[in-house]
């Protein structure tokens, strides 16, 4: 009879402790959201990505862009060799299948919309859960190039607000005429 109680003492704090874990790292940020992708170059912010999770992966997209002078109006992926040929940069899937290790995300890929290269990816989002180092590479992590960019709150003036939904249905007009008398 001990014995049957030591083991489900054992088997609790077994369960006790994998729901321990399991709220620990539901309770860590994410990368979900909207983020200001910043050129290391010239610092200015190049466009707004946002990610959201799709089966257990992680995708990010560009939502929107920040042409410098010269740049096409409405360009397209005219070099990438996927579902994405020929389409709209902007609402394009820029980073794809980037998998969630805690605060780091790989096994994704991330493409150049310029001209349809694609990298590995590494996500590493900071403790404070306000910057994202992204790193594209080629083979090693070692050969590529990293970018550090900044969440955006919804209260920021730059966070993309949803487009207003055409009404699929049009009220009747109401007749806003003088009532006609009524004949007895």
């Amino acid at each position: 009879m001990i014995e049957f109680y030591r083991q489900s003492l054992r088997a609790a704090a077994a369960v006790l402790c994998a729901a321990l874990i399991t709220s620990a790292y539901a309770s860590e940020p994410t990368i979900a959201g909207v983020w200001q992708q910043i050129d290391p170059g010239n610092g200015f912010v190049g466009g707004l990505i946002s990610f959201k999770e799709k089966n257990g992966l992680w995708e990010g997209y560009i939502v929107k862009m920040y042409p410098k002078p010269g740049d096409p109006v409405d360009p397209v992926c005219s070099g990438c060799r996927d579902d994405r040929k020929d389409q709209p940069v902007l609402g394009l899937r820029l980073i794809q299948n980037a998998k969630r290790d805690g605060l780091s995300y790989d096994g994704g890929t991330i493409l150049d919309p310029r001209n349809g290269s694609q990298y590995s990816v590494e996500l590493t989002l900071s403790p404070d859960n306000q910057t994202l180092t992204v790193r594209g590479y080629v083979g090693l992590t070692l050969f590529g190039q990293s970018q550090t960019w900044k969440r955006l709150s919804e209260t920021d003036s730059e966070y993309p607000k949803p487009h207003a939904r055409p009404e699929l249905h049009t009220p009747p007009k109401k007749d806003h005429s003088a009532p006609k008398p009524v004949q007895g």
